[in-house]
């Protein structure tokens, strides 16, 4: 039994179906026989549902008690909830979340990272993990010589065992998980699933405005990856593209299903996870995928995303939009990153990435549901105006929770100087 709790051995049409019974199948991580791919709640639920996104940005103050951070990074972040198009009284939970912390270890050390909550239970799988995490990452580091690479292994199999003692079932319930740790000498990226890390790289000045070429940090993990697909057929699972009913349907993503019993699922969309203990014995593992990349003096900032902006984004798009925004918005007397000023009615970069996004979810798929859109950018040569500002105070984090109209900015404690004012 893949614990759908349905005698229905079919795959259904979802309840956010459009008029002529297509499944959503854009956005669906998961199937099950309930029909169900993302948690969706009525009206008269959402504003309970609704209380703990506020809680989706965790991040440390350059206040912290391990002092402010050396880096010269400056972080923004943009938690945007999907909705629903054509029927306003339906509201999808906002199963994305993430973190920032700008000291992280030591002043030398940054950390962001996006999740990216999927099935009925997918929000309480991303926050669970959320709190989690930061922790399980300091415990492996602090035994000897633990690179970042196998902390992060270690501390991501160590969230799913967590996930496994909670009270909500994660059977078919999980989250991705891409985490980046900053210095300045390097960037160790490591990731499940597919929500994507992307670097993007000066390319020179043509025609008076600078060219970026962006690089995929990470890879989305994807069933039908031929190294994924691999491990998935040893384990006993296959790889297949169906619709609803289990037909072959090459507009469908590909999915994980049981080698001998695909009726059973658990039709995951994606090759690893934290959580789906379903599909884990078929070898959709949280074992992450690790990278080191070395730093340089072209280095100009980093996008974390979940999948509702690669969706409608290609890499090297979602550069040149950001490059295009920053060129075209910074204030022209301070040189302050758009969205940092004081009094500044210009959006930061993040949260005019994320709701162009969801712009182009309408367009394209306008009898869909649109996917929450979570967008982190760290600015890794940011204008001096945003890392000195008044009486020395080092300008912080900008965080913006859409889902419950909330903005954070993270900074330090004010001088005297300040207070007086």
């Amino acid at each position: 039994d893949s614990g759908t709790g349905s005698n229905n051995n079919s795959f259904t049409d979802t309840p956010t179906s459009r008029g002529k019974g297509k499944a959503n199948r854009r956005r669906a991580s998961i199937l099950t026989g309930e029909g169900e791919t993302d948690a969706v709640v009525d009206d008269d639920q959402h504003e309970e549902e609704s209380k703990d996104v506020r809680a989706s940005i965790k991040f440390s103050s350059s206040a912290a008690a391990l002092g402010e951070s050396k880096l010269e990074y400056v972080y923004e972040m943009t938690v945007n909830a999907g909705f629903d198009p054509v029927y306003a009284d339906t509201h999808k939970e906002c199963q994305d979340t993430g973190m920032v912390f700008e000291v992280f270890e030591n002043t030398t050390t940054g950390m962001a990272c996006v999740l990216d909550g999927h099935g009925r239970n997918g929000r309480s799988a991303s926050r669970r993990v959320r709190a989690r995490l930061p922790e399980l990452i300091s415990k492996q580091r602090k035994i000897k010589n633990r690179s970042f690479k196998d902390a992060m292994r270690n501390a991501y199999e160590e969230a799913e065992e967590d996930l496994k003692k909670q009270s909500f079932d994660c059977r078919l319930s999980g989250t991705t998980g891409t985490t980046v740790f900053l210095t300045a000498d390097s960037y160790d990226v490591s990731w499940v699933g597919d929500s994507r890390a992307v670097l993007v790289r000066s390319a020179g000045i043509i025609g008076g405005r600078r060219e970026v070429r962006a690089e995929d940090a990470s890879v989305d993990h994807k069933p039908n990856d031929l190294k994924e697909k691999l491990r998935i057929r040893r384990q006993g699972g296959q790889v297949m593209r169906v619709d609803a009913q289990l037909q072959p349907d090459p507009e469908s993503p590909w999915r994980v299903f049981y080698k001998n019993t695909p009726e059973k699922g658990p039709a995951i969309a994606m090759s690893r996870s934290i959580g789906d203990t379903a599909a884990t014995e078929l070898g959709v593992w949280p074992k992450p995928s690790h990278r080191k990349i070395k730093a340089t003096k072209d280095d100009m900032y980093m996008i974390l995303a979940s999948d509702g902006l690669w969706e409608v984004f290609s890499s090297q798009e979602a550069a040149e939009w950001c490059a295009d925004y920053l060129a075209d918005n910074i204030d022209t007397k301070s040189k302050e990153i758009p969205g940092f000023r004081a009094s500044d009615d210009t959006l930061p970069v993040s949260q005019a990435l994320a709701d162009e996004a969801q712009r182009r979810w309408v367009q394209l798929y306008p009898e869909d549901m649109v996917d929450d859109c979570t967008i982190i950018v760290v600015h890794l040569k940011p204008p001096k105006a945003n890392t000195l500002g008044r009486a020395g105070r080092r300008r912080s984090s900008i965080l913006i929770d859409n889902a419950d109209h909330v903005r954070l900015e993270a900074g330090a404690k004010k001088t005297s100087e300040e207070k007086a004012e």
